[in-house]
């Protein structure tokens, strides 16, 4: 577990789902403030600071949106990363917060890996506060590998990483990308979970017991709605994962929160 300091602010309807961030927050070495509604979060900010903000989108009054549009255009607290948390499943809202400013979301029923990894990388990544403890990476130009069997999505992705400056290499093929890895020098794998063959999993378990590229970060894409093998990939040593379909700003979003060049 990575212990941190630091204050967050929860602003959320729902008291069970508030309970349960503040308690995996708290294991963190976090200090936790509750807001039960977005009017209140909003007089909090005003008179204490915090670190971070995690965000339900979805509140009765004043929703989530409506809130973080307070937050990035108030001088005093455009600064402070806000993750979004949404039960629903609205790429067009999450993405909506994330050209208004949000740094990242989180998806509902919490999963106690994935809250904690991206609360930790945004912290991590504060170029102020926390964030003198953990410096930001210098990497230029990213050199990122792709392993998805199907084309068409190689294509696309290609496609986005090379509009956002990233030198992206790729592959169909997951026992050439095996090779790739042994070959060249990447900063970061993006990787599909359902691959004929040899599937991510067991693409991700070889990553992870080679010496020279175990500590690789690796991003898992999967089209499944599928917690339980996210869960897998990220207890055998994946950074984090996409759900497909997804915009760019989504994929461009969480590949810089794992480079740390956000």
């Amino acid at each position: 577990m990575k212990i941190l300091s630091g204050s967050v602010l929860i602003v959320e309807d729902n008291s069970l789902n508030r309970a349960l961030a503040k308690k995996l927050l708290e294991v963190m070495g976090l200090s936790v403030v509750e807001a039960d509604n977005g009017e209140f979060a909003l007089e909090l900010l005003g008179i204490e600071k915090f670190d971070l903000v995690l965000l339900d989108i979805k509140m009765k009054g004043m929703d989530g949106v409506e809130v973080l549009e307070k937050i990035t255009s108030d001088e005093r607290l455009k600064k402070l990363p806000v993750i979004m948390i949404s039960a629903i499943d609205d790429l067009r809202t999450i993405t909506r917060c994330l050209k208004i400013g949000a740094v990242d979301y989180l998806p509902k029923p919490f999963d106690m890996d994935l809250v904690q990894s991206r609360v930790y990388r945004t912290l991590k990544h504060r170029r102020n506060g926390l964030d003198k403890l953990f410096p930001k990476t210098n990497v230029i130009n990213p050199r990122i590998l792709i392993v998805d069997d199907e084309p068409l999505n190689l294509q696309l992705i290609e496609h986005c990483l090379a509009d956002s400056g990233y030198d992206a290499r790729s592959t169909e093929n997951p026992v050439e990308a095996l090779t790739m890895l042994d070959k060249e020098v990447f900063d970061l794998v993006l990787l599909d979970i359902r691959m004929p063959e040899m599937d991510g999993v067991a693409v991700l378990d070889a990553i992870k017991n080679d010496a020279a590229n175990k500590e690789l970060p690796v991003l898992m894409l999967s089209a499944l709605d599928d917690f339980k093998t996210i869960r897998k990939c990220m207890e055998k040593g994946a950074i984090d994962y996409i759900s497909k379909p997804f915009e760019k700003i989504i994929l461009i979003s969480r590949i810089e929160s794992c480079l740390g060049t956000a």
